[in-house]
């Protein structure tokens, strides 16, 4: 609109000529990528929208908002110091991708003819009033996030929520889930089913093994008679009912089978009373009765009493019920099916062999599967595999929990878990043994064996704090007075509330833990005991590093998590002693392998401080290194204290000390991008090492030196070190040492592109690694790198099934680093499936981590991996936006001419090629395919010699095409690189019928399918087969040409 001095004006009171002139210095002279890029396409869409005489006011209004817009939001970027984040990075990428979008329409319709735009108008105000609805969006998310108030909203926009930001907070924080009601309704078989039978259960998992061998023993041709055995909560009655209900048992007893409650039968009359119910049986002697009728039963008959425990297990009723049980056991016709809480059979009975063993909990896939069905949890709920381990996939305990997941999710369920214990999974009913689990435990722990036998009672207190259990010999070890325990064992065996795994180690299931722990702890003298036991033990771990005495080495292996709980519940006392404390320390490398190494060292490290032990504060600190994610400038302070706390000291025989916080400064400095100082701290942590003669940490500061070379791009100087490394460890063997410098190994390999040798390295870490200290995040790293060298390859589902592999570990390690960079991994994953958005999505999800963390580097090559996406997409602009902002961010963190880098400027030439733009397209990849020379990266020349084949292509130069990409197919065809080498021959295949050579294109499409499909890259395969299609089509013409003449 004009203004009354004629003046152009927007909306709002801007100055039109002032926009256009801020937003042209903006997009040439601004140095930062963001808000050049809005300034550039506000600017072309401004341009573009000139010369329109239909729908004119339409056009131009957009085109000013666009203006005015772009003005506001480029400004604020460019003047203030908004901090990098996750929110920012998506918002600029929502609003970059709407001004394209509006950018390809304006280009589009000012293309057409006048009959055509008046033709489409109707079309034409639809989608521009679209567009418009989208724009106000993007204003408002900046409003939210940026606060800039001077962008007008309108009140419509306000309302409109951002679904991409929900899809990544509910990745980031798990969201609620709505409830999926199951209903109950029975079978139309069971009319053949006595009434007094219970519905069979309709959610029923696992257990197959014993359901099968149950109802061969129960539906045979003679009589049986068989118990169903377990603690509380272990699903004895499913098992019976399944059993009663399946359709042999059904076609055997058809209506004959009675179920028969034993809850509120506390002696034999009552059971006798309960028995003879169904026969009318109201006599005095029912037993005789009952007999006589039994023996007149001319069809078999199956009784099931559920619950039998709190008939037989009083002793003054023992006898009794046996002799019941006894004498209707005796009819050839009656089959005796129980289930009894405990171990123990009732005597006088022949029960039917094999014996069904006590029950265990439900495996992994099952309490899954019962959970899922319940509470309609999504199955890749992160958080669901840990919330399960935790109940130890006890029945009851899992039908809790997932009745809570119906209205709360499992992150919020798995904190809660964390607090509460066993006392959140109750149902209301709280004095109902099936609606609450404490209930259920309570029962067990009242039983008469329990209460004849003190002694069970202590020792199932001890056996609580073990979460991997203990063989019953080291018992005696760790109590005050070892007299009576062989007695108090049994008593726990008979009430199943202690079990023997296939180890031969007694232990107790998770809820029963937690029940003890909270309810009756050990008392302090009892408990002072068990921890000396461990604090000693852990004098068994091998300082030197060799593990040479196996059965030293087998003992702490069984034991590291009993040894970190009873450490963990030691330091958080206030009572905390430096030998708990010593006792964390000496742990070393076993740290790793606790499921809460971190947590331990906090608590460590917040007792030493408690207690004034400066040096041992310091040896928390340093140990923590590399368990604590934190940012690299926390990291730098952390070791930067320690060193000062060591010198303070001023003691000669903590050189190793000094070293060792040395070496990790170094690593910092590796971490900040400042490789040459990084690499001369490490090599002054070496030469202290040497003069200790501590072998192991100066082969492991070598190793960092290794890394610290790869990462700046020295890779024959950081290969020359890791095997000097590594011989050094081999000489003095260090398992451990040499576990490391093989990953080191590996990832070198890896950038060479030398995958047999890099899988080779990566195996061989992963096997000592695994022979030592068992599945620590150190040997899963070794999984982590190899999904990485599968993924290069495209052998996406190998690839796939490691990195799920490594993200679960990494889960249940708590390491939330890795956790992030494997998510990072899944998502290129997921790019090479072409499932975009859920690539997207974890990308951002990753980037939020980054930026919390404050881990510049990473957050570069998540907005690089987003831009690339972006382009996949065909959001061009949008995408070399990001591209540019993930480059200038890397590159100001020190990091250049490295594989990274090389591989951001290679996607800017892909993206330049799309756009049209293939001047800077092949000057894109030569500088990435020099870069990649000089690091020996076979791959990335050839990629880029693909790329540049491209460009030539679109130029129609034939044969410089068929050169490049002859040539990226002769570096990568004995690579296993399946895409690359699919790429490289399509392109030929392009050549061919650029050549006008039909058989050579047919078989290189041909060939290039096959590679495709090896890919699983299905955009691939539908290419191929559309050139195909089109070639057989062209012959087909020719051959109907030729018949015609």
């Amino acid at each position: 609109m004009k203004a009354k001095n004629g003046t152009s004006v927007i909306n709002g009171g801007y100055d039109l000529s002032s926009a256009l002139g801020a937003l042209k210095a903006i997009s040439g002279t601004c140095p930062f990528p963001y808000p050049q890029g809005i300034a550039s396409q506000a600017l072309l869409i401004y341009e573009t929208s000139f010369g329109f005489k239909v729908r004119k006011e339409e056009i131009e209004s957009l085109a000013a908002r666009v203006v005015e817009i772009a003005w506001t939001v480029a400004s604020a970027l460019e003047a203030s110091n908004i901090q990098l984040s996750e929110d920012l990075v998506r918002n600029v990428g929502q609003l970059l991708r709407t001004l394209e979008e509006i950018g390809n329409h304006v280009k589009k319709r000012s293309r057409r003819t006048i009959l055509s735009k008046l033709l489409n108008s109707s079309g034409d105000t639809s989608v521009i009033s679209s567009l418009e609805e989208d724009l106000e969006r993007c204003v408002h998310l900046f409003s939210l996030h940026t606060r800039l108030a001077n962008v007008r909203l309108t009140n419509s926009i306000k309302e409109q929520g951002d679904r991409f930001s929900e899809a990544i907070s509910q990745a980031y924080q798990t969201q609620l889930q709505l409830v999926h009601s199951h209903s109950s309704t029975e079978s139309s078989e069971s009319s053949n089913v006595n009434c007094t039978l219970p519905p069979a259960p309709q959610i029923f998992f696992g257990r197959s093994d014993t359901l099968d061998t149950l109802v061969a023993q129960v539906s045979g041709s003679e009589s049986s008679h068989v118990a169903i055995l377990g603690p509380g909560g272990i699903g004895k009655t499913s098992v019976a009912l399944a059993t009663a209900h399946h359709p042999m048992t059904r076609l055997k007893y058809r209506k004959n089978i009675h179920f028969i409650s034993c809850e509120g039968l506390h002696d034999a009359p009552s059971l006798l009373g309960a028995l003879g119910k169904p026969f009318s049986i109201s006599d005095k002697n029912i037993l005789p009765a009952l007999t006589h009728t039994l023996s007149r039963l001319k069809d078999p008959f199956l009784i099931l009493l559920d619950n039998f425990e709190t008939t037989w297990e009083p002793s003054a009723n023992r006898l009794d019920v046996e002799n019941i049980l006894t004498t209707l056991s005796r009819n050839p016709m009656l089959t005796l099916l129980i289930t009894l809480r405990g171990a123990e059979r009732p005597q006088g009975v022949a029960w039917t062999r094999p014996f069904i063993p006590v029950l265990p909990p439900l495996d992994s896939k099952s309490a899954r599967q019962t959970f899922i069905a319940i509470s309609d949890t999504s199955e890749d709920d992160p958080d669901l595999s840990e919330l399960l381990e935790a109940l130890d996939n006890v029945p009851l305990a899992v039908t809790l929990m997932s009745n809570l997941a119906q209205h709360t999710s499992c992150a919020t369920l798995l904190s809660q878990w964390k607090a509460e214990k066993t006392a959140m999974l109750t149902r209301g009913f709280v004095d109902y043994r099936l609606c609450s689990v404490d209930v259920s435990i309570q029962v067990s722990l009242a039983s008469e064996r329990m209460m004849q036998n003190p002694r069970a009672l202590s020792i199932l207190q001890i056996l609580s704090l073990l979460p991997d259990g203990v063989p019953s010999s080291e018992i005696s070890k760790m109590v005050v007075d070892p007299s009576a325990i062989a007695g108090g064992i049994t008593a726990l065996r008979q009430v199943a509330l202690v079990y023997e795994d296939s180890l031969h180690r007694l232990r107790v299931l998770s809820p029963i833990r937690e029940f003890i722990q909270a309810h009756l702890p050990l008392p302090s003298i009892e408990l002072a005991a068990v921890q000396n036991y461990y604090f000693e033990l852990t004098r068994l771990v091998d300082a030197k590093g060799t593990f040479e005495d196996k059965e030293q080495l087998s003992q702490i292996q069984a034991q590291i998590s009993n040894i970190s709980c009873i450490l963990a519940a030691a330091l958080r006392s206030e009572a905390s002693s430096t030998a708990a404390i010593e006792a964390t320390l000496r742990l070393g490398d076993f740290i790793d392998y606790s499921l809460n190494s971190s947590e331990l060292l906090r608590l460590a490290l917040s007792a030493a401080q408690r207690i004034g032990a400066r040096k041992l504060e310091a040896d928390c600190i340093c140990l923590s290194y590399t368990v604590f994610a934190t940012d690299i400038e926390s990291s730098k302070e952390r070791t930067e204290t320690a060193l000062r706390i060591y010198r303070d000291l001023d003691n000669p025989e903590l050189k190793p000390s000094i070293a060792r916080c040395v070496r990790s400064l170094g690593d910092c400095y590796r971490r900040m991008g400042e490789f040459g100082k990084a690499v001369e701290l490490q090599w002054e942590a070496v030469d202290l090492f040497a003069q200790c003669q501590n072998w192991e940490a100066q082969g492991n500061a070598m190793r960092n030196i290794a890394r610290t070379l790869e990462e700046a791009g020295k890779i024959s100087e950081a290969k020359a070190v890791v095997l000097k490394s590594l011989a050094l460890a081999e000489r003095h063997n260090l398992p451990l040492v040499s576990a490391d410098n093989y990953t080191q190994l590996g990832r070198i390999y890896l950038e060479l592109c030398a995958f047999p040798l890099a899988a080779d390295a990566f195996r061989k870490a992963a096997d000592l690694q695994l022979s030592v200290v068992g599945e620590t995040w150190r040997y899963t790293y070794n999984l982590f790198h190899l999904a990485e060298m599968y993924t290069m390859q495209s052998r996406i589902t190998e690839a796939e099934e490691f990195a799920n592999k490594a993200y679960k570990v990494f889960a249940k390690l708590s390491r939330e680093d890795l956790i992030i960079d494997t998510s990072v991994l899944l998502a290129h994953l997921a790019v090479e499936r072409h499932n975009y958005d859920e690539a997207l999505t974890r990308y951002h999800v990753s980037l939020r981590r980054y930026v919390e963390l404050k881990w510049p580097g990473a957050q570069a090559w998540a907005i690089i991996c987003i831009g690339n996406v972006e382009g996949l997409r065909g959001n061009h602009s949008t995408a070399w936006t990001h591209l540019c902002e993930g480059r200038q961010l890397y590159c100001s963190q020190k990091r250049m001419n490295t594989v990274l880098e090389a591989e951001v400027i290679m996607m800017m030439g892909k993206n330049a090629l799309q756009r049209g733009d293939t001047t800077a397209a092949n000057q894109l990849y030569i500088t990435a395919a020099v870069i990649y020379r000089q690091l020996a990266n076979q791959m990335g020349v050839g990629e880029c010699l693909t790329g540049l084949g491209d460009v030539f292509l679109y130029h129609h130069e034939v044969s410089e095409a068929k050169a490049c990409y002859q040539a990226a197919l002769d570096l990568v065809k004995y690579l296993g690189l399946r895409r690359h080498i699919a790429d490289c021959l399509i392109g030929l295949g392009d050549v061919g019928l650029a050549e006008r050579d039909v058989a050579s294109a047919h078989a290189y499409y041909e060939h290039s399918l096959r590679w495709y499909e090896r890919a699983e890259n299905l955009v691939g395969q539908k290419k191929c087969r559309d050139k195909l299609a089109i070639l057989r089509a062209g012959i087909e013409a020719d051959v109907i040409r030729g018949s015609d003449m």
